[in-house]
């Protein structure tokens, strides 16, 4: 039993290779365990040994920890993304946003209050990986698709939409498509059954030249949209497995040579693949 949680209802957890989160039946979301590259979303890179709120005001219906990052989803259906996005698993193209390019946070504290705060950025920042977010950022590529579930593994984010379509955000699911990963696309393409849209740069507006990709953008997001809407995504640390509403299965990812898979043989699937009927 977690102590701290013990008079507060969880209706749902999650855990990851070395950090855990819960959601409360009032949306709020907790987490504990590892903190290296924000993995937990408290804004720093600490261990928490007891939960601790993630500072995020949204009610959130569920949530997702995979090897070195986290996701959730909240009422209105927005995907969050947290920790390690070195491999593309966050889906940001490009660093956070500031409401004020002046405003460091700090100028509305005291004096001893900024520099304490200052220096504990300073002190548990380091190391952090480059693409590193240490606190919920929406995923802008879906801000337009109703999340009604999420999941995550050692190298994506699946999601899955109110319509049955699943998304697939990552560097190894551009991948999978034979495309670049270096250039993402700001919005999904959907696919047919067991296809994987290509990414694409993404468009500039106004007639000046278009500025390089950058190497260090590696996420691209992919839908997978299948012959019946998807009801339920599930994810291990390698593969994927979903099931629509005429109880049919489909598995792709791989690790230990693709025999989770449970497709008849041993080999890893780049594409979403039909289990066969079970007896």
């Amino acid at each position: 039993r977690v102590l701290p949680l013990r008079a507060r209802p969880v209706v749902q957890a999650a855990a990851g290779a070395f950090h855990s989160l819960a959601v409360l039946r009032e949306g709020a979301l907790y987490a504990f365990g590892l903190g290296a590259d924000g993995r937990l979303g408290l804004g720093h890179q600490l261990n928490a040994t007891l939960p601790e709120m993630v500072p995020l005001h949204q009610f959130v219906r569920q949530a997702a920890a995979g090897a070195t990052h986290s996701a959730c989803c909240d009422s209105a259906g927005c995907l969050y993304t947290w920790g390690d996005g070195a491999k593309g698993a966050l889906g940001h193209l490009g660093p956070r946003p500031r409401k004020n390019k002046n405003d460091t946070g700090l100028a509305s504290m005291p004096s001893w209050e900024s520099a304490l705060r200052l220096g504990e950025a300073l002190q548990h920042s380091a190391g952090a990986a480059p693409a590193a977010e240490l606190t919920p950022r929406p995923v802008a590529a879906l801000r337009h698709v109703r999340v009604v579930q999420v999941q995550c593994n050692e190298r994506e984010t699946v999601a899955l939409d109110g319509d049955g379509v699943v998304y697939v955000v990552g560097q190894a699911s551009a991948q999978a498509a034979g495309a670049s990963p270096t250039l993402p696309r700001k919005t999904p393409e959907t696919s047919p059954l067991a296809g994987i849209g290509r990414a694409r740069a993404p468009s500039f507006g106004g007639g000046g030249p278009k500025p390089a990709a950058s190497s260090k953008q590696k996420s691209a997001v992919v839908a997978h949209r299948f012959h019946a809407p998807v009801l339920e995504v599930a994810s291990s640390a390698r593969h994927v497995v979903v099931r629509t509403t005429e109880d049919t299965y489909f598995a792709w990812g791989g690790g230990d040579g693709g025999a989770g898979l449970g497709v008849g043989d041993a080999k890893g699937r780049a594409r979403p693949t039909m289990l066969p009927p079970w007896n």
